[in-house]
């Protein structure tokens, strides 16, 4: 048994398949780099924007980097969906390399990924705590520009891509299987993800 690492862009589906895996596979534990880093801040990414503003990069980078050191000693029964930064931290490699994990990259096209986040905005809007001036900083340079003003859908689309394109080659160095973030909802699991739980 190894551990299981799910990489892949924000909303791709790495949380929804823990959740997914978590009853049919008690032999395991499992791990949300992103709950693990905003623990501290009520379990959302988007409250380290809010209470850290331009130190929230910082502030999250330190965090993977310390949550990639703490992997390499944790169990191998463990599945970790991790936050779409951690294949680009300066860790991630020597937690590859020492751990040997079983690297699952998902992937969504940039329009689904653009509908995913503009139903997360749309959720998030609805919570009270949200209903404030700067509501979609962490969304800058994605879904919205440096003033929060929102993207068109195109243009959201074409970053989204850009950002996609950039990370590529990151996501599949050491990624072992490749599944879409649909293979999540189907009725079986892609036998090759099967395979190693």
């Amino acid at each position: 048994m190894r551990q299981i690492l799910l990489i892949g862009f924000s909303t791709t589906g790495k949380s929804t398949l823990i959740k997914k895996l978590s009853p049919d596979f008690p032999h395991r534990k499992f791990l949300d780099t992103d709950n693990e880093i905003s623990k501290d801040f009520h379990e959302s990414i988007s409250n380290i924007y809010y209470s850290l503003k331009e130190k929230t990069h910082d502030y999250i980078k330190k965090r993977e980097s310390e949550i990639l050191i703490q992997l390499k000693s944790s169990p191998d029964n463990l599945i970790i969906a991790a936050g779409p930064g951690i294949p680009l931290n300066d860790f991630y490699k020597d937690y590859v390399k020492n751990k040997k994990p079983h690297v699952v990259l998902i992937s969504k096209p940039a329009d689904k990924i653009y509908e995913s986040l503009l139903e997360r905005r749309a959720e998030m809007r609805n919570k009270v705590e949200n209903q404030r001036s700067d509501f979609g900083i962490w969304d800058i340079d994605v879904m919205v520009d440096q003033n929060l003003n929102e993207y068109p859908k195109e243009v959201a689309i074409e970053k989204i891509q850009t950002h996609l394109n950039q990370r590529q080659n990151q996501y599949n160095e050491y990624a072992t299987i490749f599944i879409n973030t649909s293979d999540i909802f189907a009725p079986k699991l892609p036998q090759t993800l099967l395979d190693i739980l």
